[in-house]
């Protein structure tokens, strides 16, 4: 092998994306128009049934009203959609303009991002939680920073609040303010306008608009146009950081990323994540790109509203986050239940171990199982190539599940930051990705240090410990600021977690804590011991990895005063508070 080929530097060569949204999803329009596009188990069929109860051009009738949930399809979505646009086109809104929603999961969230791609929105959904008093500082400056030209809530009380600091934020008021709950509206002073998503719709029924115009508009290709803002959690930095997605980024993920080997027509996809999260509106334009139906099983996962909705909905594809795997599988009755028509499980936006995978195909013995990269920047640079490969012979890396191969459209290197050169094959260092998926920049060009343009392209430096091996394989092996750098050996946790998780049956959380001798050393946090003792579990990590990875020690939740791990939304563990707390308890000893 030539000294280039050695390099952890790969190509997947070529891809020319069709960069227009509606194109996309119209796609689906085209190929299923009768079918459903979407599935909403917790909304009643009746909800906003005087949106698409209108027979359409084709005669086709309005919802099922039988059913106990709600239920559209193609033709009936695009049509509430194109009565949406018509009422905010009354209200004066322009194509091209700013749209912020703090909303719950349903079928409005879906709609709206439907409307999004015919209006060219830029759409930014953000966590409704940041209506809540302690997170008002936080949404004002988001506010000041979107400057939005529409803003939907949920209630009369949070279009109270959201009134509120629209005000103190200094910003011009948006041109349209409505809110998902029916009920008056009509309040004094800066508190009045705020209509309902029914109200305009009615006032943009006799609206006469050039609808012709508009769909070829939203046909045309605008690669450079931003379609969404996405918020990063912010718990790295303290603040989340906005992630500008152009419409040919997302344009280019959604013809790339493979979801499992078929998938279209016929396929119910199981979706329960956040509608502030990247992996939500990419994954519903996606699906309804090739014909297929998204199934929300409720406002927020619970794992019975999941599996009640696989037996009810035939469930064929699953996007379920490794928490949300384990609390589902943990259910007392999911032993009973009938998920027989899964066909792909896929996972992602943590790291996963060789132990999860082995427990999917356990748990969804009809089901293939894949992994994929996710990051509110960007992703789609991976392929995963395994789905006919039984999760024993995957080639991990120790416990840790490869990414896949190198996708078309996209690069990525492995940087070893000492040497400030591309490392060698099989050698760490951190992730660096370039393709049209991943953001040029930040919102307001924060953190400019994490981005470096060269003659191949621009580059994004992701915080991750990568390796790239002989046989072009990615990995992701954990972030780096959580690396434990013992004696110069850098230790992933996640490695670690895996083989005590087996160990004692509960989670476990790996952090880096200070050595006088080594620099760093890794600590265990344990949910309990469960039975085991300190002395066991570092024999566990002695056994398996080696004296160069002995752990400095062991304490449970309970001996640190927690009563559960601090958690982002994502349930992923916060650690940097966790350090924290390990090190209030050390100095207690």
């Amino acid at each position: 092998m030539g000294e280039i080929e050695d390099l952890a530097e790969v190509y997947g060569g070529p891809h020319k994306c069709r960069p227009s949204l509606f194109l996309q999803i119209e796609e689906g329009l085209k190929i299923n128009p009768h079918g459903k596009a979407v599935v909403v188990a917790h909304q009643a069929s009746t909800h906003l049934a005087e949106l698409v109860n209108v027979q359409d051009a084709t005669g086709q009738p309005g919802p099922d009203h039988g059913s106990d949930y709600l239920s559209w399809t193609f033709t009936q979505l695009h049509g509430a959609a194109m009565g949406v646009v018509k009422g905010m086109i009354a209200s004066g809104v322009k194509p091209g303009s700013t749209i912020v929603t703090l909303i719950p999961n349903g079928v409005e969230s879906l709609l709206l991002l439907w409307v999004s791609t015919i209006m060219r929105f830029t759409l930014a959904p953000l966590d409704v939680g940041a209506l809540t008093g302690p997170r008002h500082e936080e949404l004002r400056a988001l506010l000041q920073t979107l400057k939005p030209d529409v803003v939907v809530v949920q209630s009369l009380d949070d279009a109270k609040w959201m009134a509120l600091l629209l005000l103190e934020s200094g910003i011009p008021l948006p041109q349209l303010r409505f809110k998902l709950d029916s009920g008056t509206t009509k309040q004094s002073g800066w508190q009045s306008d705020w209509k309902t998503l029914t109200s305009l719709v009615e006032e943009g029924f006799e609206y006469d608009i050039d609808q012709q115009w508009l769909l070829d508009r939203a046909r045309s290709y605008e690669p450079d146009r931003i379609a969404l803002i996405m918020f990063t959690s912010g718990t790295s930095s303290g603040k989340p950081k906005g992630c500008p997605r152009h419409v040919g980024s997302i344009s280019q993920a959604m013809e790339i990323q493979v979801w499992g080997p078929k998938y279209g027509v016929g396929t119910n996809m199981l979706f329960s994540t956040a509608n502030f999260r990247i992996i939500a509106p990419f994954t519903a334009m996606a699906l309804w790109r090739v014909g297929g139906t998204l199934v929300m099983p409720g406002a927020a996962f619970t794992p019975e509203a999941v599996l009640d909705t696989i037996e009810k909905h035939s469930i064929t594809n699953m996007l379920l986050l490794p928490f949300q795997i384990h609390s589902v599988v943990a259910h007392p009755t999911f032993s009973t239940r009938d998920t027989s028509t899964i066909q792909t499980v896929f996972t992602g936006a943590d790291m996963i171990t060789k132990d999860l995978l082995v427990k999917m195909t356990i748990a969804f013995p009809t089901a293939v199982v894949c992994t994929g990269h996710g990051m509110t920047e960007g992703g789609a640079f991976c392929e995963w190539v395994w789905f006919d490969t039984p999760p024993a012979q995957i080639p991990y890396f120790g416990e840790i599940s490869p990414l896949g191969k190198i996708s078309a459209g996209s690069r990525v290197r492995i940087w070893d930051q000492e040497a400030g050169s591309v490392a060698r094959r099989g050698a760490p260092g951190e992730l660096h990705v370039c393709n049209d998926v991943t953001i040029r920049h930040y919102l307001g060009h924060i953190n400019e240090d994490s981005f470096y343009s060269d003659e191949l392209g621009r580059w994004f430096k992701t915080g991750d410990l990568g390796m790239i091996d002989t046989d072009g394989i990615i990995y992701v092996l954990g972030r780096i600021k959580d690396v434990v750098m013992r004696a110069g050996v850098p230790i992933t946790p996640a490695a670690l977690e895996s083989s005590l998780g087996k160990l004692t049956g509960v989670l476990v959380s790996v952090i880096a804590i200070p050595s006088p001798t080594f620099g760093q050393e890794p600590f265990a946090v344990l949910q309990s011991y469960n039975g085991r003792s300190e002395a066991e579990i570092k024999q566990c990590i002695l056994d398996v990895f080696g004296k160069d990875y002995q752990l400095a020690g062991t304490a449970s939740l309970k001996q640190l005063g927690l009563d559960a791990f601090p958690l982002t939304t994502t349930s992923k563990v916060v650690k940097f508070e966790l350090q924290k707390a390990v090190q209030e308890y050390l100095d207690r000893q």
